[in-house]
């Protein structure tokens, strides 16, 4: 017997679908899924009790959906990122010219995602934004600032998001040099 919602829940710009369902197969359960622009962000599941008869579960499966909907809109959910990936790769040629140029690939399972933010922080708690940036449909996207007089190590963080997924890079220079960069 079918039993499930379906909610699309508005977070600024951003519209999640939130499905929620009774499943019968194996050991019954509510699985819960969250989608951002069609891809899974997040997935859950509970046990079903075997006694719960169809109003019951019901008003189980539709008590659950309601619990992750307001867990999503206060900010409680973060998604799993495996299957996000970001890579960057330092231009050193820039850094010679005193500045910072980032090439920035996010992937979703191996493929290009294409519409994730991407932002390239400084400052000693990374929060000052010194670049910002969409991925085009390859998934790169170039980050690009002046570090005019940085003379020492400088550590900068790049940061992409996609819905519920995030994924970052540290890159540490000294001067014309990529000391390091890791995931």
């Amino acid at each position: 017997m079918p039993l499930g919602f379906n909610t699309d829940v508005m977070l600024g710009e951003a519209v999640y679908h939130v499905q929620t369902e009774a499943c019968w197969r194996g050991e019954p359960a509510i699985e819960s899924s969250i989608f951002f622009r069609g891809l899974v962000q997040l997935a859950r599941r509970a046990p079903l009790p075997h006694a719960a008869s169809s109003p019951a579960a019901g008003a189980l499966v539709r008590q659950s959906h309601a619990q992750i909907i307001e867990q999503l809109r206060s900010g409680q959910l973060r998604a799993s990122a495996k299957d996000f990936k970001l890579d960057c790769a330092v231009r050193e040629e820039a850094l010679a010219e005193n500045r910072l140029k980032i090439e920035a690939r996010t992937h979703w399972a191996g493929m290009p995602l294409k519409l994730a933010r991407v932002l390239l922080a400084g400052g000693e708690t990374h929060t000052d934004c010194l670049a910002e940036q969409i991925t085009e449909a390859d998934g790169a996207a170039t980050l690009e600032c002046s570090i005019e007089g940085v003379n020492a190590t400088a550590r900068y963080l790049v940061r992409a998001q996609y819905g519920l997924c995030q994924a970052s890079c540290v890159i540490e220079v000294d001067g014309t040099t990529t000391l390091k960069t890791r995931r």
